[in-house]
């Protein structure tokens, strides 16, 4: 669920159910997808973002639209699980270590750290413009730093991290 403000809220499920409420109540929106859908993040009324199922969509203040193809570093489609950002700074990721970061000018661009190959990308948060941490989860759970020099793995607690 993600919103512009208190009359603005989406909501997104399976079978590209795409809800939005404006106001006086929710109303369908025409996603063009079958596959489930499993977040929505938005940088205004007229700029969300939608992912899910080997599917990546936009809503451009008009209507949603495919934003780009989300694949694996072998070129395989990939599940995208979470997505989030501040301002126009968005990231999103999913199976098999797809991370993805939004570029200027509405772009997305792949941003997989090498060790997150295989990984299950669980979620990320945006500082700012060249700051996130992105959490991958799998055989070697961890938390990668993006910044400026790239990603990093940032060194956690030892003990078992739950969500």
């Amino acid at each position: 669920m993600w919103g512009s403000g208190p009359s603005d809220v989406w909501v997104v499920g399976d079978g590209g159910t795409i809800l939005r409420n404006q106001g006086s109540g929710f109303e369908p929106v025409v996603s063009g997808t079958q596959a489930d859908l499993n977040d929505v993040w938005g940088v205004s009324a007229t700029e969300v973002y939608f992912v899910g199922d080997g599917v990546a969509l936009v809503y451009d203040g008009t209507s949603v639209k495919p934003a780009f193809t989300p694949t694996n570093f072998n070129g395989k489609a990939v599940n995208l699980w979470r997505i989030g950002g501040v301002g126009s700074n968005a990231w999103t990721g999913g199976s098999d270590g797809a991370v993805f970061k939004l570029a200027s000018g509405g772009s997305w661009r792949s941003q997989i750290p090498y060790e997150s190959q295989g990984l299950t990308f669980t979620d990320a948060w945006a500082a700012d413009a060249t700051t996130a941490y992105v959490v991958l989860g799998g055989l070697a759970a961890g938390v990668w730093k993006h910044d400026a020099s790239g990603f990093n793995q940032v060194v956690m607690p030892t003990e078992t991290l739950t969500a």
